[in-house]
């Protein structure tokens, strides 16, 4: 191939496929518990609320680790932090395979989400911002997609049909066999923490303009065409300083609404649907639909929030995410199979504005060399509400045998978290690249200086 060939497409695509591929395969684990619980409520008699807590103690360890990993991730890089992730998954996957016990359940649960946390939307996300700035969020999009090609193929299709022909210890083998064989090759051959480490640019940018020289070896900020706050944009971001700051305890607030709205739904939705009639088949049918349009969803909405923002786009896919599960809680009949699947076509394309848009709102707002620290440190709200939100579901099942109450909890939470994105308002830091665009024609028709907050608002 020549040289003027192999520059065609940029080497940060390289990035976001063996992201996506990583995610995929990691995430499976996360969102497998629903497709898992029947297997282990017939095995071993065990409630609701006890097998989910197993994904709190998952999610917990994921979440509270996230700032350990993430400025792990700023000091040795990802062709380090994501090998090691993949054994650590490797071996929690293996050991559940083998558990007699509720707290075998639980420990090697919190094993494998050590693994998670390294190979997790924060660590990903901060290597993605590293290579993107114009089209951050279309990359965090494409990348984070992932998990729902996990889900879909993973979680939907690959372990049930293993569960139901083999049980499931053979399922939770081969998920961690798999883990280790691809993941750690692909992420130790092929990733690059900068692109300046191969002689790149963000974006594969031909020039080094002052807008890209200096976010991670000092000077002005990437993308300084679109900074709208130029004291905030060029402050030198710390964990320390970010803790003072009403935006970064906003997306803390965002992180924990979400997570357990999202979870305290899709942790229970196979068995919700089981409860109303359907065959597991069906159920974790519609559960795989879930994955295939997240996958589709949060490449759009990454995508998307490249033109309208971050925040107007986030609304929107948490509207939607309200209305499905509205369609969900009126499913009361297996003879409603097409309501099921309704439900998981907008479920799954709404809960997909969850990582792309934080990963570049996170990006947006504290860019920098620590950005990993910062982030990881914001996703103990993940850990907060992802542990609460399906105990909490699967405790009022199990006094109440509904989940009337947790799905309604559920939706005022995707409320908050949407509310919470507007006050951390990552518009009024930085421009997504449209609406720069737009500003620069702007100001070229009318050859005067157009304020940058006419814009913003």
């Amino acid at each position: 191939m020549s040289e003027k060939g192999s520059q065609r497409i940029f080497y940060g695509w390289t990035i976001v496929g063996v992201a996506f591929i990583s995610m995929a395969i990691a995430y499976a684990l996360r969102y497998s518990l629903s497709v898992f619980s029947v297997a282990l409520e017939e095995e071993f008699g065990w409630s609701r609320a006890a097998i989910h807590t197993a994904f709190s103690v998952l999610i917990f360890v994921y979440g509270f680790t996230c700032p350990i990993t993430g400025s792990l991730f700023d000091r040795y890089g990802p062709r380090v932090i994501f090998p090691v992730g993949a054994a650590f998954l490797t071996l929690g996957l293996l050991a559940t395979s083998q558990i007699t016990e509720l707290w075998h359940f639980y420990l090697f649960s919190g094993i494998a989400a050590l693994g998670v946390s390294c190979l997790g939307y924060v660590t990903q996300g901060t290597l993605i911002a590293n290579w993107f700035v114009k089209k951050r969020g279309t990359a965090a999009g494409a990348a984070m997609s992932g998990t729902g090609f996990g889900m879909f193929v993973i979680v939907g299709f690959l372990l049930p049909w293993i569960i139901q022909h083999y049980g499931f210890r053979w399922a939770y083998a081969t998920l961690g066999v798999i883990a280790f064989v691809v993941i750690v090759p692909l992420t130790a051959i092929f990733l690059r923490r900068t692109p300046e480490e191969m002689g790149l640019l963000p974006d594969g940018e031909k020039k080094a303009p002052e807008a890209h020289r200096g976010d991670l070896h000092g000077g002005p900020p990437r993308g300084s065409e679109t900074i709208v706050d130029r004291q905030w944009a060029e402050t030198d971001w710390t964990l320390g300083k970010a803790l003072k700051t009403v935006r970064f305890w906003a997306m803390v607030v965002n992180l924990m609404a979400f997570a357990f709205s999202l979870y305290a739904v899709m942790m229970h939705q196979v068995l919700y649907a089981k409860d109303v009639g359907f065959s597991l088949t069906t159920a974790s049918s519609a559960f795989a639909l879930v994955g295939l349009m997240g996958t589709v969803g949060k490449f759009g909405w990454g995508f998307l929030s490249d033109y309208i923002g971050r925040e107007m786009t986030y609304t929107l896919g948490a509207s939607c995410n309200i209305l499905a599960v509205l369609l969900l809680m009126s499913l009361n009949d297996p003879s409603q199979l097409w309501l099921l699947y309704a439900f998981s076509l907008l479920f799954g394309l709404s809960y997909g504005i969850a990582q792309p848009l934080i990963t570049a709102a996170m990006a947006d707002l504290f860019q920098g060399p620590t950005l990993g620290r910062i982030f990881g440190s914001a996703g103990i709200g993940v850990a907060i509400g992802g542990a609460l939100g399906p105990v909490f579901s699967g405790y009022l099942f199990d006094t109440t045998k509904s989940y009337h109450v947790a799905f309604v909890v559920a939706m005022v939470g995707v409320a908050l978290a949407a509310a919470a994105m507007w006050v951390a308002s990552p518009r009024k830091v930085r421009l997504v690249p449209a609406k720069a665009r737009a500003l620069a024609a702007q100001r070229m028709a009318q050859r005067t200086a157009v304020p940058v907050e006419e814009l913003v608002e």
